[in-house]
């Protein structure tokens, strides 16, 4: 029996276009509003609404001394906080992004032996490079962190 060049190569690109479809379904990626599950909404703010974009992100406070108290807080809503004796602190919040840049303010409180400490938080949102800032401070301390990721 002799073989048929033109009808086996059909079969070959029939099958092969069976197989590359869900393969390439598997292996694209996905557009930047889906990523790690996050979800678009609206912002109330402005005479444009913003877009934001809310997202899990793991949190990390590391602070050289026990801190009293400190609060970690996005557009008056409460992140994180703890008190006590943790020097290291670890979560995941919700952190809301307007075109890639997040607003956090930090308040933090030590006791009165401590003359002079540190605070160091680090943000990582699904999907970017984690980014860290310091707040040096005695007694207690407030800033407001600005954080920047590009697009």
């Amino acid at each position: 029996m002799r073989g048929r060049p033109l009808v086996e190569m059909l079969m070959f690109l029939l099958v092969w276009c069976a197989l590359s479809i869900p393969l390439w379904r598997l292996t694209r990626t996905a557009p930047a509003a889906a990523v790690a599950g996050a979800e678009l909404r609206r912002a109330e703010s402005g005479p444009t609404a913003d877009v934001v974009l809310a997202t899990p992100t793991w949190a990390t406070v590391r602070l050289a001394h026990p801190a009293d108290a400190l609060t970690l807080s996005q557009d008056g809503e409460l992140l994180l906080q703890r008190g006590g004796g943790d020097m290291r602190v670890e979560a995941e919040v919700p952190l809301r992004l307007r075109a890639g840049v997040a607003t956090v303010s930090m308040d933090v409180t030590w006791p009165p032996a401590v003359e002079q400490s540190v605070v160091e938080v680090t943000l990582e949102p699904d999907g970017l490079p984690a980014q860290s800032q310091r707040l040096w401070g005695r007694g207690s301390a407030s800033t407001i962190m600005e954080f920047r990721w590009a697009k």
